[in-house]
C-alpha cells in the first residue's frame, strides 16, 4: 500500500497543469499510433486515464480510472457528458467482468507493485474478442521481452508490439481469448 500512496501522492503533487506541459506531446503521439487498434466501441476503459487525453480521440464512451484526484480533476474539466471518470486502482479494477470492448493502459504497468495483474485485470474486464492495448516505458522494460513476457497471460493473445523508435513505450496489442 505505501507503493501506491508514493505514486499517488507522486501524480497528486505533479498536478493536471504540470501534467499537462511535461507529458501531453508524448502521450498524444502515442494514442495517435494506437488508434487504428481501436476499433468502434460501445464502452472502452482508459487505465490510467490520467488528464483526460485520451478522451479527444475516442467517441465512443469512454471510463476513465486513475489512481490521482488530481489529475481526475484536470481530466474531469475534459470531459464531456458520455465520459466517466473513476478514482481506483490498476491492479484491482472496480468493474464487473466482461464490460468493456476495449482496455487501454498507456505508460502504467511500470507504476505498479504487481504488473502482471494489470494484464489479467484488463482481461477480466473486457469482453471476449476485445482489444487491450499496453503500453510500458522503454527505460522501465529495456528490451521488448520484458514487457511481453508481462502481457502474454492466459487470458490474453498477443497481436501486434509497436516498437517505433520515436516513442518511449513498447506498445502491446493484445485480445482477450474466447
Amino acid at each position: 500500500m505505501k507503493h501506491k500512496n508514493t505514486i499517488k501522492s507522486r501524480y497528486d503533487d505533479l498536478g493536471g497543469s504540470d501534467y499537462d506541459m511535461r507529458y501531453t506531446e508524448e502521450q498524444l503521439a502515442k494514442y495517435e499510433l494506437i488508434m487504428d487498434e481501436l476499433p468502434e466501441a460501445n464502452l472502452m476503459l482508459d487505465n490510467g486515464c490520467g488528464t483526460g487525453l485520451l478522451f479527444r480521440f475516442i467517441e465512443s464512451s469512454l471510463v476513465g480510472l486513475d489512481l490521482s484526484s488530481e489529475l481526475l480533476r484536470t481530466a474531469r474539466e475534459r470531459v464531456n457528458d458520455v465520459q466517466y471518470l473513476v478514482q481506483g486502482d490498476s491492479e484491482y479494477l472496480p468493474f464487473r467482468d466482461d464490460v468493456f470492448d476495449a482496455v487501454v493502459s498507456v505508460t502504467v504497468v511500470q507504476n505498479l507493485m504487481k504488473p502482471e495483474r494489470l494484464p489479467i485485470e484488463s482481461a477480466r474486464v473486457s469482453k471476449p474478442g476485445s482489444n487491450v492495448i499496453i503500453s510500458s516505458l522503454k527505460r522501465v522494460y529495456e528490451k521488448v521481452e520484458d514487457i511481453t513476457s508481462i502481457v502474454e497471460c492466459d487470458y490474453l493473445m498477443l497481436n501486434r508490439v509497436f516498437t517505433d523508435e520515436n516513442i518511449n513505450d513498447w506498445i502491446t496489442v493484445s485480445t482477450k481469448k474466447q
